[in-house]
């Protein structure tokens, strides 16, 4: 298997010379070993490489564990957020070859205007486990105790419908709380509500955010090891609280419910965030370590 994918790439490849980006960590055995002097392998995190629950940078996920002890063989290992380069580091000692480049949003049109409802709260994830979106819904009950008009949209799909329908009912919120499916314009979600929330439990970057903070829909959410910590800064670009603090994560979303100036404020300073992960600002990231790597010779 692996002779015939490393076979299908040099035909692909010939004599030209190629950037190999490796997305996948089950892609990875069949290139570890793709040496050729016209190829560069760069291989991209898009998870945590460390293990549950997330607190200790030695113990590395095993599907990880290849790439990383084997850092040095790679052209470029690219992570998305400096954190977890940190972490890697920590754990592997200084790389010249780890490199950090986020993921882009994309703007939208300065003539697009926001009519945001004061009492919408919003969340876009799948309905699994990592997201934890019974961790939300249970923050707002405590939310509607205070806020009696206060709304959630969640918009997503997954194997968690049926028990997060149960846990809306059981908590007495069918009329606060609404499991919307599907949109193919979160966009339009987020210039509509005063507050977006992320409850994961992890996340390798959680473009969600930057998402909603491009629209400039201040975000809540639990400070993850990677990703939103990149993101927002408590209290000016958004709030961040402890993983799994459900209370502290109620509070913030009342109190920019509550002060409309706050919440445009933090939404106007979330959207000179984002701009600085604009479209433009990531080909120019990849585009240097194009040409850093070019640099540094072919062989």
């Amino acid at each position: 298997h692996v002779e015939l994918i490393q076979e299908y790439l040099d035909r692909v490849v010939g004599d030209d010379r190629v950037f190999l980006s490796v997305e996948s960590r089950r892609t990875d055995p069949e290139v570890i070993d793709y040496h050729r002097p016209n190829v560069k392998r760069l291989y991209v995190l898009h998870n945590p490489h460390v293990t549950p629950p997330f607190t200790d940078p030695k113990k590395i996920r095993a599907s990880y564990r290849q790439i990383l002890e084997r850092a040095d063989d790679a052209d470029a290992i690219v992570f998305l957020t400096p954190a977890q380069r940190a972490d890697a580091e920590t754990a592997f000692g200084p790389r010249r070859n780890f490199a950090v480049i986020p993921h882009p949003v994309t703007l939208p049109p300065a003539d697009v205007a926001a009519e945001r409802d004061p009492d919408l709260v919003v969340m876009l994830a799948r309905l699994d486990q990592q997201k934890q979106v019974d961790a939300a819904i249970r923050a707002f009950a405590e939310v509607v105790r205070k806020r009696p008009r206060a709304r959630l949209e969640i918009y997503g799909r997954g194997p968690e419908e049926k028990a997060l329908r149960a846990l809306i009912s059981g908590l007495g919120l069918a009329k606060s709380v609404r499991l919307a499916g599907y949109t193919s314009d979160p966009g339009a979600v987020y210039r509509r509500a005063s507050v977006s929330l992320l409850t994961s439990s992890y996340e390798g970057f959680g473009l969600v955010v930057l998402e909603a903070m491009a629209h400039g829909c201040p975000v809540v959410s639990f400070d993850l090891n990677y990703g939103p910590g990149d993101m927002i800064v408590d209290g000016q670009t958004g709030f961040l609280v402890p993983p799994g603090d459900t209370a502290a994560l109620a509070q913030r979303t009342v109190e920019v419910l509550a002060d409309p100036a706050l919440r445009d404020r933090l939404g106007a300073a979330g959207v000179a965030v984002a701009d600085t992960f604009s479209a433009d600002a990531f080909l120019a990231r990849w585009a240097q370590l194009f040409r850093t790597l070019d640099a540094a010779g072919w062989s």
